[in-house]
């Protein structure tokens, strides 16, 4: 049987996420309360079973309104970003390799429209969406390619992701600190050079280690998860590039190494 839909703004989640699903639910119709009604509603819709299921948009539709108690233009919406045609799928071609870059998958539009408005619902396929779309939400991220999405959007979620970042450089502090070792974050050129100290850019983390003679220069970064190979070849670039994230190490640690004694 279904449970009870929960609310976004029921859920403990950082107060940037809420604030990017309101743009969402502004520039697209829907936010993540109306994807999760109209999933929700779909991967019940055989209940006891695990039979593929024919209705109609219309029905699944006032089903998914009935549930969550949403507008029904909401879910209008969120139908439009779950049901995949024949016809999407012809006009972007099957460019199997890019998952991630592909506005028209299988796998983030889980129900297949057939004509007459008829949709076909598999419960296994839905669920595995529905696992999807919290993953790659609560990762800051969005299931559609960037320019699939009003700027606005990806602006909104890039900075939900970004505050991610600032908290896994706390965590890294808050773990030096509990290691009871001399250590400073964030260090800003502007802030070293009193010491001696020449920076090119700032160091999320410097840490001593007294007893072994050893400095630590840290460079955190909380990248996130990637699933077709483009995207992780994209995200190797980020570390190994010029001027990538290695690039930006190393310079740190020369610069360190230029003036230990600062």
């Amino acid at each position: 049987p279904q449970r009870e839909p929960v609310a976004l703004h029921d859920i403990p989640v950082p107060g940037s996420l809420p604030a990017a699903d309101a743009v969402m639910k502004k520039e697209l119709g829907a936010g993540v309360d109306g994807l999760k009604a109209v999933l929700g509603t779909a991967v019940t819709w055989s209940p006891n079973s695990d039979d593929v299921a024919e209705v109609t948009r219309a029905e699944l539709r006032d089903a998914a309104a009935a549930w969550s108690s949403l507008p029904l233009q909401e879910i209008e919406a969120a139908l439009d970003l779950l049901i995949l045609t024949p016809a999407q799928l012809q006009d972007e071609g099957l460019r199997y390799w890019e998952q991630e870059r592909r506005s028209y998958r299988l796998a983030t539009r889980p129900l297949i429209c057939l004509e007459n408005d008829r949709l076909i619902l598999i419960p296994r396929l839905i669920e595995v969406t529905q696992d999807i779309y919290a993953a790659y939400m609560l990762n800051g991220r969005l299931p559609w390619p960037p320019y699939a999405v009003p700027r606005s959007v990806a602006d909104a979620f890039n900075n939900f992701r970004n505050r991610q970042n600032r908290d896994l450089e706390r965590q890294v502090l808050k773990t030096l600190n509990g290691l009871g070792i001399p250590f400073q974050g964030n260090i800003e050129p502007h802030q070293a050079a009193p010491y001696g100290l020449k920076l090119t850019g700032e160091i999320d983390a410097l840490a001593t280690d007294p007893q072994r003679s050893r400095l630590w220069v840290c460079e955190v970064k909380d990248v996130s998860l990637a699933a077709s190979p483009r995207t992780v070849a994209d995200r190797v670039r980020k570390f190994t590039e010029p001027n990538g994230y290695v690039s930006k190490l190393l310079r740190s640690l020369t610069e360190v190494q230029a003036t230990p004694g600062a």
